[in-house]
């Protein structure tokens, strides 16, 4: 069972209370559950060093953090507990209690964003002319100027927010009271007092300014939270049976559309007890990781994300494909072509040498599920890799020797997979060679024709073929193609190490077939090599 906690609330000012109260009847011990540990592998992101000078504006006025020098968590080495880890420069932005012992977490940040905050509405800015000459830090003033004025009046009519910003137009003087408390509960001495940045957002979008101007000021197009909570909200309302496509190791993939275009919706299914705490959470965390690093988003036989839910116990990921099927329903059909299983294989060949491809300082990645329903085709024909629930290796973390994760896609990869030895490239060429032989013999193989394949003499394997007659007559078809498949897609599943080949040999082979060479353009050849 997860770790259940209790959460003290410090005493925000009333309007603030009154809103966190309102959340915290029903879905806040959940979203801090879920939001805040998600992953005990992968600790939430912190900045370190946030100031205003690491905020660059763009023309739009849209603010981009350009300064990553000290992050930590998250797929990165987790840093907090360094006692060595201090910042030169960002003077006056850095927490003084967390930060300087070395133990940090994201009340650091939310300290930072607090002086930040406080520079937007005061017009002040700390510079290393100030540092150095003794001069009080942004927050230092602030505190002195608030305990002023809190002699003389209540906190709610204190404002520190400069006289030139409140002479514009769209100035609210109570979003200015609203700001100056919200930034003297970031820079709060004491950590357990300061919000959660889920808090501040939370409270800046019922400002004045925001709810009577939001679509000047662009919070339509700034991620808060509410397309994950529609999301879900839909995901429990469930899909039509008419929209399924398939299963896949962790659940089921749907059709569905959103703003009137086609997408792929992937929807985990929880199951009442799993192997470790949060173990789907971080199938998902993990998946989103990859699907937006530039080297996979450029891949053309890797899935584009377009959102997901993560609320609570609804995981679900959706994608920016237009869904014919996975390889898993079409493999029997007859109007799944020889031409078109050709360029699913090849595809899929591109892809797993791509990921097995060594990367300096890191190991290469093993998928370690390979199957026929994890590979989706779109409306054009392109294959993608469609689960990463067991991915490993590149920017994830190491879990090959992990128990929980070798579960591996039932009747697929080595018959030995479940061993005490942990998960090797050889299993994903092996589940390969399966997918392959399923493909060109519109017959799903099974561990024991597995051994009974392997079985088969050596000699006669230059002349044997496992293509279906039916493929025959086809255009494109070439017996010596059958020939060459058949006995690469048994090399693949060879029991002994030896003997199996790695992907980039069997990419050369496939790109050697008379159906590759000759019909290349309906095979996809310059979208594979792009």
């Amino acid at each position: 069972q997860p770790s259940r906690l209790t959460i003290v609330c410090p005493a925000f000012d009333p309007d603030l209370r009154q809103y966190t109260n309102d959340f915290s009847q029903e879905n806040f011990i959940g979203n801090f559950q879920f939001g805040k540990i998600e992953d005990p592998l992968n600790p939430p992101y912190l900045l370190c060093n946030l100031c205003a000078s690491h905020i660059m504006i763009d023309k739009d006025y849209k603010p981009v953090i350009y300064d990553f020098g000290m992050i930590s968590g998250g797929i990165l080495t987790d840093r907090t507990e360094l006692t060595n880890q201090y910042v030169d420069g960002c003077h006056g932005y850095i927490d003084p209690v967390g930060a300087r012992p070395g133990a940090w977490s994201e009340k650091c940040d939310v300290f930072s964003f607090g002086v930040v905050l406080l520079g937007l509405i005061t017009n002040k800015v700390y510079t290393e002319e100030d540092f150095t000459s003794g001069k009080p830090s942004v927050h230092e003033w602030a505190w002195g100027e608030y305990r002023q004025q809190q002699s003389h009046s209540s906190k709610h009519n204190i404002s520190l927010v400069h006289a030139n910003i409140e002479s514009e137009l769209l100035f609210y003087p109570r979003d200015g009271t609203k700001l100056t408390n919200l930034a003297m509960q970031c820079v709060e001495y004491d950590p357990l007092k300061r919000p959660t940045m889920k808090q501040v957002v939370s409270y800046l979008l019922k400002l004045e300014i925001v709810q009577g101007h939001g679509n000047s000021l662009g919070i339509d197009q700034i991620p808060h939270g509410d397309h994950a909570t529609d999301l879900a909200n839909k995901l429990s309302e469930g899909f039509s049976e008419g929209n399924i496509i398939g299963d896949f190791e962790f659940g089921r993939v749907f059709r569905g559309k959103t703003a009137g275009k086609e997408v792929t919706v992937k929807i985990w299914k929880i199951p009442e007890r799993t192997y470790v705490t949060c173990e789907y959470e971080r199938r998902l965390w993990d998946e989103l990781v990859l699907l937006q690093h530039p080297k996979f988003m450029s891949h053309p036989n890797m899935l584009k994300l377009v959102g997901y839910c993560f609320e609570g116990k609804q995981l679900a990921i959706v994608y920016d494909l237009k869904p014919l099927d996975t390889i898993h329903n079409l493999m029997v059909k007859d109007n799944f072509t020889w031409l078109q299983r050709i360029k699913v294989a090849l595809g899929f060949a591109v892809l797993l040498n791509f990921l097995h491809h060594p990367v300096p300082h890191r190991i290469q990645y093993l998928v370690r599920n390979i199957c026929a329903a994890h590979i989706i085709l779109d409306q054009d024909g392109f294959r993608k890799l469609l689960d990463f629930g067991m991915l490993a290796g590149g920017i994830l973390p190491e879990r090959r020797f992990e128990k929980f994760h070798r579960r591996g896609a039932a009747g697929y990869g080595h018959y030995y997979i479940h061993g005490d030895g942990p998960l090797e490239r050889r299993d994903d060429v092996i589940a390969f060679g399966e997918i392959l032989l399923s493909l060109i013999s519109k017959y799903f193989v099974n561990q024991e024709e597995y051994k009974a394949k392997l079985s088969v003499p050596g000699p006669s394997r230059s002349q044997f073929s496992l293509v279906n007659k039916t493929f025959m007559t086809e255009r494109g078809f070439s017996s010596k193609d059958g020939i060459k498949i058949t006995k690469l897609a048994l090399e693949c599943m060879e029991f002994y190490p030896s003997g199996c080949p790695e992907m980039k040999k069997v990419v050369k082979s496939l790109m050697k077939l008379h159906a590759v060479r000759n019909y290349g353009d309906e095979v996809g050849i310059k979208e594979m090599l792009s």
